[in-house]
């Protein structure tokens, strides 16, 4: 009983675990999409303010492009969220399942 008990917790503690990397590992790669992405704004901005009477087609296709971008780290955004909401999920069950187990095993003991 103390054993399920203690494999019930690590269970648990194994979850939360994985569920906390995987925050901070969407968390992480939307900054680095969103800093790169910044970045590269303001490089395409620097140059395309010098000619941007000559250019000014040039400009409308960055923005384009960064709007495109912006759709995508959306979607990333979308889907991380679904996979951690489907990961929680997972947690929720896998404790649940302990703690039957853990009753069950209780039950049969007495």
């Amino acid at each position: 009983s103390t054993q399920v008990a203690e494999g019930s917790q690590r269970t648990r503690r194994d979850l939360a675990r994985i569920e906390v990397a995987l925050e901070a590992t969407a968390r992480d790669r939307i900054n680095a999409v969103r800093e790169r992405i910044q970045r590269e704004l303001v490089e395409q901005l620097d140059h395309k303010t010098k000619g941007l009477l000559h250019e000014h087609g040039e400009l409308q296709d960055a923005m384009l492009s960064l709007a495109q971008q912006a759709t995508a780290l959306d979607k990333q955004y979308r889907t991380l969220s679904t996979q951690r909401q489907q990961y929680k999920v997972d947690a929720e069950v896998g404790a649940a399942m302990s703690d039957m187990q853990a009753r069950q095993v209780a039950v049969l003991r007495q």
